[in-house]
This record gives structure tokens, C-alpha cells and sequence, in this order.
């Protein structure tokens, strides 16, 4: 009964202090944008920007991406690597938990790249170990075992018993989740011993509960009852609300499936021979963990045992009961639906909102490069048209001179034909007609005329002066000829 007390007086708390820790973080975000303005170093900017989206991935995932995106952009102005590489892990995780999970791989794998470029050793078993959580929520198990693997070798190296103890939990997970329940049950061993080591009362407690639940997969009821109650326990004074909600509603769920089995329990301090006596049992754990998980909003926690809740008492006959968290179970349901449909429809609009801003970049681009091919065609049309017009221009000129020259040989020719007519009519017509006028002179009946000799003489003379005048004339013949062949 005093255990009873302790978790109402724990709700009646938490309630309370909900509305500090909303205060608290509005308060802290605050701080650190002023800090952001007064800050000159802009790497310290990279990193204050990054703790606002790592505060906002508790209450507000949209902002938690858009200062996650400040954090990435400002980092890639001022070109520093190791920055670029945190950004790119804290976006990681704000995708991881909005359970975007190719978006979230995405940015682990681009930080897992930069750090190993840069021999950043601790980035890049922190890469490795945010990628294997992924594949491990993908149910790519084989992937999720060689990249905790891989972390988990930094961590060892450097005794970083913390990481260590985690990466062994995430590894037993995944063994526990292939149904490797023999080599799960032995990691979560190493693990235990670190988390006692360490002091570690909810790490410790966690280990307790999924050993426990491998127990309950196997049906070992009364080891699995053991290592609840021993969650439990470590819980009940220092343990967080949501452990607490937790262990208080696998053990509800563990009492429920001990009352529906059909075979044989062995009995013991823990566990009940009677059927009836488990099902109050559970529904008694199983109302306590509701009530913390609608106190802190777990509304998944609340979804899964008000199912639980609903079946317990349906077995126990309180049918009206049963309805009345059956109705709470689907509203849990709706809600959560609607959220992740929300939540969905905002992933898609970033991402739409990317993919614009990507196409708008593209287009620029592809205007500039049409802009550069068009004045290259212009330069190209242009120097084209330049040497069409310089050759024409080349061509007219030498068609003038060559005009030129045609009109100067002409004039010439017609100055020499007109020089041959004057000769032809003049000198050459003369003397022929003196040799006709002598030739009527010659006495042909008498040829022993002395004055026929002097007749033959003066025709002689004429023909030699026409003989010159021929040859005048063939010289200029000559020439013209000359003149149209060259």
C-alpha cells in the first residue's frame, strides 16, 4: 500500500514540475540566442545554434531542423569541416527522432565521411554508432551489429566505459530483437557489470528490465517476475518516471500473460497459482503505469497499456471497465496517428521545401549556362558575318579594280581602232588610190613609152609607202590583241 502512495505522491510532482521544465527550456534557449548575437567567433555560433536544435528535439522538432540547418549552413560559410560534421550529426538525430530515418542516415553517413577525412576518431565512432541505431530501427541487423561493432572498438581503446556500457545495451538489443536471446543475455551481463561499476542506477535498472523481457519471450516466468522486481526496486527511490512507468507496466504486462497461459505455473513467492489473483496483480501495475504515462504524456506508453489495461479487466469480468480503456486506448491511438501523420506532411513539406530551393539553383545554373552558350553563338554568328561582310568587301574592291582596268583597256583598244580607221581611210585609201589614177596612166598598147617608166616608178614608190602603212596597221592589230589576252 506504501508503494501506492509513493507513485500518486510521484504523479502529483511530476504534474507539477511539467509546466518548470517547459519554463526552464524556454528560458535556456533564450540565453543562448542572445549569446548567439553577442558572439564574434562565428564556430562558437555553430555550436550554440546546434544546442538550441538539440533542446528543441524534446518539444519542437520543426525548429530543432531549422536551427539544425543555421548550425550546417553557418559551418559550410565559414568552411570549417569539424563543424560541418557535428551539424550533420545533430541532424541526425532531430530526423532519428521525428523517425525520418533515410534523412537521418543520410546526414550520420555525410558526418562519418568528413570525420574520417579529418581523423576526427571520436566523430567517427559517434557516426558509427547513430548509423547503427538506424539500421537497427530498419531491421537491417546484420549492418546495425558491424557499425556498434565498429564504435564500440573506439571506445574500448579508449576506456570510455560510459559509450561502452551504452553501445552494449544497443548491441544486446539487437541480438535480443533477432532472437538471439543466449548472446543478448551475455552482452546485457557485460553491460551490467559497467552500469554497477559506474553507479549507474538507470542504466543499471534498463539492463534489469530487458533481461527480464527475454525471459518473458521465453516464457520463464518466475526469472523474468525476478529481474523486474529487481528493476524495480533500483527504481522506486531514484529512478526517472518514464523507467518507472516502464518497469510498472512490463511487470502489469507480464502478469497478464502469466494468467493466459494455459499450461502450468510454477508458483512462488512472486507468482500466484491462481488465474484471478495474476490478473488484479497486473491490473493494479498496469493502472499505475497508465496514470505516470498520461502525467509525463507518454502518450505511446499510455496507447500500449491501456490496451493491456482493457484486456486484464475484460478477463476479470468488468466489462464496463474494460470499454472505458479500450476508448482510451483508440483515442491514444488517433492522436498518436494524427501526430505522426502531422508529423509526416511537415517532414514533406521541408523536404519539398529543399527540393525547390534545390530546382531554383538548378535553374539559375542552367540560365547561366544558356546565357553563356547564347553569347557564345552570338560571338560565333557574329565573327561569321564579320568575315562574310570582309570578304565581300575584299571582293567588291578588287571587282572595281578589275573594272577599272577593263574600262582603261577599252578606252585604249578604241584609241587604237580609231587610230587603224584614220589609217585604213586616210594613208592607205590615198595611196591605193594613186596606184589606180597611174595605172590608167601606163601605156599599154605601147609599152616602150618612156613615160610608162616613169609611171612604174612612181607606182613603186606609192607601194612602198603603202608597204609601211600595212605594217602600221598590223603593229596596231598587234597591239590590241596583246591587250585582250593580258
Amino acid at each position: 500500500m506504501c508503494k501506492f502512495l509513493r507513485i500518486i505522491l510521484l504523479i502529483t510532482i511530476l504534474s507539477q514540475s511539467a509546466y518548470g521544465e517547459r519554463k526552464r527550456s524556454d528560458i535556456l534557449i533564450d540565453s543562448f540566442r542572445v549569446e548567439i548575437k553577442k558572439q564574434n567567433v562565428d564556430s562558437n555560433k555553430v555550436k550554440l545554434l546546434k544546442k538550441i536544435s538539440e533542446i528543441y528535439n524534446g518539444t519542437c522538432s520543426d525548429s530543432a531542423l531549422a536551427y539544425g540547418f543555421r548550425s550546417l549552413s553557418l559551418a559550410k560559410k565559414i568552411q570549417w569541416e569539424r563543424g560541418i560534421a557535428m551539424a550533420h550529426m545533430g541532424l541526425g538525430v532531430s530526423y532519428e527522432l521525428r523517425s525520418d530515418f533515410p534523412n537521418s542516415l543520410d546526414h550520420y553517413l555525410q558526418a562519418l565521411r568528413i570525420n574520417e577525412r579529418i581523423g576526427n576518431k571520436r566523430g567517427v565512432a559517434a557516426g558509427n554508432w547513430g548509423i547503427s541505431n538506424i539500421y537497427r530501427s530498419q531491421k537491417q541487423f546484420d549492418r546495425a551489429i558491424s557499425y556498434t561493432q565498429k564504435a564500440l572498438t573506439y571506445y574500448e581503446e579508449t576506456n570510455d566505459k560510459t559509450s561502452i556500457s551504452s553501445l552494449l545495451l544497443n548491441l544486446g538489443n539487437t541480438y535480443n530483437l533477432l532472437d538471439k536471446f543466449d548472446s543478448a543475455i551475455n552482452i546485457y551481463s557485460r553491460a551490467l557489470s559497467i552500469k554497477k561499476e559506474l553507479g549507474d542506477i538507470q542504466g543499471t535498472s534498463r539492463i534489469l528490465m530487458n533481461i527480464g523481457s527475454i525471459y518473458l519471450k521465453q516464457k520463464d516466468y518466475n526469472h523474468c517476475i525476478a529481474y523486474y522486481n529487481k528493476s524495480l526496486k533500483m527504481l522506486e527511490e531514484n529512478g526517472q518516471p518514464y523507467d518507472y512507468s516502464s518497469i510498472l507496466g512490463n511487470l502489469g504486462q507480464c502478469y497478464l500473460v502469466i494468467a493466459k497461459d494455459s499450461n502450468a505455473i510454477k508458483a512462488d513467492s512472486l507468482i500466484s497459482a491462481d488465474r484471478k489473483t495474476n490478473l488484479i496483480t497486473a491490473a493494479k501495475f498496469l493502472d499505475s503505469a497508465l496514470k505516470i504515462s498520461k502525467s509525463i504524456g507518454e502518450v505511446n506508453d499510455a496507447r500500449i497499456t491501456s490496451l493491456d489495461l482493457s484486456e486484464t479487466l475484460e478477463l476479470l469480468g468488468n466489462y464496463q471497465g474494460a470499454l472505458s480503456m479500450y476508448k482510451e486506448h483508440v483515442a491514444y491511438n488517433d492522436s498518436i496517428y494524427s501526430g505522426a501523420n502531422m508529423d509526416k506532411i511537415t517532414a514533406l513539406e521541408l523536404q519539398r521545401v529543399r527540393e525547390l530551393k534545390d530546382k531554383d539553383i538548378q535553374i539559375a545554373k542552367l540560365r547561366t549556362e544558356v546565357y553563356a552558350i547564347c553569347i557564345a553563338l552570338l560571338i560565333i554568328v557574329m565573327g561569321y558575318i564579320g568575315y562574310r561582310l570582309y570578304r565581300q568587301i575584299r571582293s567588291n574592291r578588287q571587282l572595281a579594280i578589275d573594272r577599272a582596268g577593263h574600262l582603261k583597256r577599252i578606252a585604249d583598244q578604241g584609241k587604237i581602232l580609231e587610230h587603224i580607221t584614220h589609217i585604213q581611210s586616210h594613208d592607205l585609201r590615198g595611196n591605193v588610190a594613186t596606184i589606180l589614177g597611174l595605172a590608167k596612166l601606163f601605156n599599154f598598147e605601147d609599152a616602150s613609152d618612156p613615160f610608162n617608166k616613169d609611171i612604174i616608178h612612181n607606182i613603186d614608190m606609192v607601194a612602198t609607202k603603202m608597204d609601211g602603212v600595212i605594217i602600221d596597221v598590223i603593229n596596231e592589230e598587234n597591239k590590241l590583241m596583246k591587250e585582250n589576252f593580258e
